[in-house]
């Protein structure tokens, strides 16, 4: 997990190429562990890095590959869900594949609300919501669920995803004066819920 946050972390600050890298340690380590859980998200995290550096073919075949793997376990939810399902609805939406994004979201939002996960639906309702036309009502929709399930689920890294994409003065607002964390986190890294159907 360290070298997954790590990697995520060297994107923050710039670093590009060795957060591509220390990504790829990160799946190294993890195919060598033989757990696919952890092996699906750290090449969910190589993808997502990939992605944010501009390689859309090299991060599109991680993400299938993580999606694979998840899919060869789990195989009555085939795609990704949760952090790692958001990732991919995100790089969709660069790839101006909104049609996607709205079939995955509005399957996998069924999934987390079954286990009550306020994070994960407020993800899948901020990937619903900017998958929409800005401005349509479908959109705004989402995007007032998504500010509603993040501030919920009392994570104050991700809500401001939420309050940027909807965007009215009061949210930008609020993104100045939501304090940082107690601990310097990055995003969504470290982030590895459990899987869906007790796995």
């Amino acid at each position: 997990a360290n070298y997954g946050n790590l990697s995520e972390l060297l994107l923050t600050v710039g670093n590009v190429k060795e957060a591509i890298d220390t990504a790829r340690m990160a799946v190294e380590l993890t195919d060598r562990s033989g757990d696919w859980f952890q092996r699906m998200g750290k090449r969910a995290i190589l993808a997502d890095v990939l992605h944010q550096s501009g390689s859309m073919a090299a991060s599109g075949r991680q993400f299938e590959e993580a999606e694979g793997l998840q899919t060869e376990q789990q195989p009555e939810y085939p795609v990704l869900y949760s952090v790692q399902g958001y990732r991919y609805c995100d790089f969709f939406l660069s790839r101006g594949q909104a049609a996607e994004v709205v079939r995955r979201a509005s399957l996998t939002v069924r999934w987390v609300e079954s286990r009550s996960w306020l994070l994960d639906i407020g993800l899948d309702h901020l990937s619903l919501g900017r998958a929409y036309p800005p401005g349509s009502a479908d959109s705004a929709a989402h995007l007032n669920q998504a500010v509603e399930y993040l501030r919920r689920s009392g994570d104050t890294d991700v809500l401001p995803l939420a309050l940027l994409a909807r965007g009215t003065d009061h949210d930008l607002d609020e993104v100045f004066r939501i304090p940082p964390p107690a601990e310097f986190r990055v995003g969504l890294s470290g982030r590895c819920e459990e899987p869906v159907g007790g796995w």
